[in-house]
């Protein structure tokens, strides 16, 4: 009975070997962390930075009214006596909205009482949605 119960005891501290800690990469983990925060927080920058303004998306509508009066095929009398410009200019300070997200922008025209999106810009550029 001796014997057994010395074999279930824990050998002396002596014989005991102390295996080395292998640590995690830390540091390059916490760099790499590090710079994924740094380079959303520029493209956040610039987004910001590059929102178009309200007169952007004016110029986008224009543009792509233009582009359809002028592949219009029928009888467009305002665009003849050449008050297209003139027409749209009084349509969009009437009924165009523009709302600034800091780091997009929407233009919103409302006819027949309802309003609907007509343009996204971000990073500078004007998008018509269609």
């Amino acid at each position: 009975m001796e014997n057994s119960e010395n074999t279930m005891q824990t050998p002396p501290a002596e014989n005991i070997q102390q295996q080395p800690v292998v640590q995690p990469a830390a540091p390059a983990v916490r760099h790499k962390k590090k710079v994924k925060k740094w380079f959303w927080l520029f493209i956040l920058l610039v987004a910001f930075l590059t929102c178009p303004d309200a007169q952007a998306h004016k110029d986008k509508i224009k543009s792509e009214a233009a582009h359809r009066m002028t592949n219009y095929e029928g009888d467009n009398i305002l665009l003849n006596m050449g008050l297209g410009g003139f027409a749209l200019d009084l349509f969009l300070s009437n009924n165009f909205s523009y709302n600034s997200f800091g780091i997009l922008s929407v233009g919103e025209m409302t006819f027949e009482g309802e309003t609907n999106p007509v343009t996204v810009g971000l990073f500078g550029i004007v998008i018509w949605l269609n």
